[in-house]
């Protein structure tokens, strides 16, 4: 574990409430993944682990990268990574699909995972409704876990 490196990305609390929750409608039958309110716990506990991560890891070994900016700045974010990592051969946007890719219970199900490339398409999500109260404890347990990462990451990506 000397060697690992820590990638530590923090996506939107209202998108990724959103996600949860149209995961459980959508996707999969896991019946808590609809309720807002335990998605909303999920979501902090995530949030804990990678404040943890970010803590215990040494500040060289870990980078922040918000998640919006792989889709607003894809071959930036590409770039970054590839430097941070000390590639030979550095990343590219474009991906192979394998058997099981898009399908639900191997990773992405979204019909975007199917191009075989990161776009700055975003799923729409908002059919899916999150109380307001619960976007305010989102967003303040986001900004919280967001000044641990900036503080104890020393590559921002």
């Amino acid at each position: 574990m000397r060697h690992a490196r820590f990638l530590l990305l923090l996506r939107s609390p209202i998108d990724t409430l959103r996600s949860i929750i149209r995961m459980g409608r959508d996707l999969y039958p896991v019946e808590w993944f609809k309720d807002p309110q335990r998605a909303l716990a999920h979501y902090e506990v995530r949030l804990a682990f990678m404040q943890a991560c970010a803590t215990r890891a040494r500040a060289i070994r870990s980078a922040f990268l918000e998640a919006d900016r792989i889709i607003e700045n894809t071959d930036e974010c590409v770039a970054g990574l590839s430097e941070w990592l000390d590639l030979r051969t550095p990343l590219r946007n474009d991906y192979r699909l394998f058997t099981h890719t898009g399908e639900p219970n191997f990773g992405d199900a979204s019909n975007r995972i199917l191009r075989g490339a990161v776009t700055g398409a975003r799923t729409p999500l908002n059919d899916v409704h999150v109380p307001p109260e619960i976007v305010q404890d989102a967003t303040c347990a986001h900004e919280r876990c967001r000044d641990v990462l900036l503080r104890r990451c020393r590559t921002r990506i």
